[in-house]
């Protein structure tokens, strides 16, 4: 269910800002109140930038408060196909969680399937410290072959991952592979909520087959638990 207020327009009508509340039947414990504000659109009526504050707060079976984090987002630099679908965006993200720490991270979408589903795409991420020289580390996918089921849900994907990115906004890490581990992912199954509960997984470096079932969540829909096989 989603409440949405404090709705407001631009000088061309187009909307600038609102306040959504939101709870799931899939998080019973969870409301989370996302703000958005600073709303920009490019001469198609497409947003481009826009400034996100998303409160989250769980409580748990005892109405005792057990989650309670805000993220902000500052999204820019969103570009569109000429369908109008989403081709690429920056990011910069900081939490409450981690106070210190700033991420930058870079999406470029490159295949859409027939229904509109995102079918390959790369994304690179930056995570920095807000003061110089504490940390500077970068990770990277580029995900392949993307499926869905017969509701929408991903099915499996081909993931391929490195941790030793420099920067985003660059080609460093969309066209390349080597030295990269490569993942495959199938089988991938939902509960009636939506959470993911089995995923079946092939990592060629290492040639294992692990396989993730039961896996369980508790109302603010972490995970808590699973059972793990592994097979090489």
């Amino acid at each position: 269910t989603t409440d949405r207020a404090n709705i407001t327009y631009n000088t061309l009508a187009l909307v600038s800002g609102y306040k959504d509340t939101i709870i799931s039947s899939a998080t019973s414990g969870l409301t989370t109140v996302r703000t958005m504000s600073n709303i920009t659109y490019n001469d198609f009526g497409q947003m481009i930038s826009y400034h996100d504050v998303t409160h989250e707060v769980g409580r748990d079976a005892n109405s005792v408060i057990s989650l309670d984090l805000t993220t902000t987002t500052d999204r820019t630099s969103t570009y569109y196909t000429g369908y109008g679908l989403v081709n690429e965006y920056q990011e910069t993200k900081t939490t409450t969680a981690a106070s210190a720490l700033i991420i930058s991270i870079d999406v470029k979408i490159y295949k859409y399937n027939s229904y509109g589903q995102v079918a390959q795409l790369a994304q690179a991420e930056i995570d920095d410290s807000d003061s110089p020289g504490i940390l500077h580390s970068g990770n990277a996918i580029k995900r392949y072959g993307m499926t869905y089921n017969t509701v929408g849900q991903l099915y499996s994907y081909t993931e391929y991952a490195t941790s030793s990115l420099k920067s985003v906004g660059t080609d460093e890490f969309r066209y390349y592979t080597d030295d990269w581990t490569r993942t495959i992912v199938t089988a991938v199954t939902y509960n009636i909520d939506g959470l993911m509960t089995d995923n079946t997984q092939h990592g060629t470096i290492y040639g294992d087959y692990p396989f993730q079932s039961n896996i369980k969540y508790n109302s603010l829909g972490q995970m808590t638990e699973y059972v793990r096989y592994d097979y090489y």
